[in-house]
């Protein structure tokens, strides 16, 4: 499959590879059809023309990014990469104290502690970044269990988490 370990991004219309753990600018998507906004196009650009594209790179220097699941993974590998873009963050996850300990390490980064699984800690993050440019859901929640050792309130909690908590924001 062409996408294959890649993470779309700018609404489908570019993809950055992630799969070898390094930083790789963003590509055109070579996809013959592309979803954009609930309409399908045979067109290399969607809709959008490119408008927000440069070359090859999606510009990301003066906006305004909310990285949700920012303190481990690949939510805090999108926070280091944003941040030397030019990008402005506001990095929310369970974990004050690692938000803090990533904000000071980047160059224009606001700590904004939420629990994606408590509607009232979501509904106040979100209004504190309502301003925000764009948003990118990191959060989740991963417990391997095999059919024969299932744990319903495991996998209800995976669920609250990667599901319901991307629903509520």
């Amino acid at each position: 499959s062409p996408t294959r370990g890649r993470w779309r991004a700018c609404v489908g219309c570019h993809r950055l590879d992630v799969s070898d753990g390094k930083r790789h600018d963003y590509e055109p998507l070579r996809d013959a059809k592309i979803r954009h906004k609930g309409r399908r196009t045979d067109r290399h650009h969607p809709p959008c023309a490119g408008r927000h594209v440069r070359g090859d790179a999606m510009r990301v220097q003066g906006q305004t990014w909310w990285i949700i699941g920012a303190s481990e993974g690949l939510g805090r590998a999108l926070a280091e990469a944003l941040d030397q873009e030019g990008a402005s963050l506001i990095l929310s996850a369970r974990s004050k104290d690692r938000l803090s300990a990533l904000c000071d390490r980047l160059r224009d980064a606001q700590a904004l502690p939420m629990d994606v699984t408590d509607a009232r800690s979501v509904l106040a993050a979100s209004e504190a970044a309502s301003d925000a440019d764009g948003v990118i859901y990191c959060a989740g929640l991963y417990d391997p269990m095999t059919v024969q050792d299932w744990e319903p309130e495991a996998a209800e909690a995976i669920c609250e988490v990667n599901f319901m908590g991307a629903m509520r924001v």
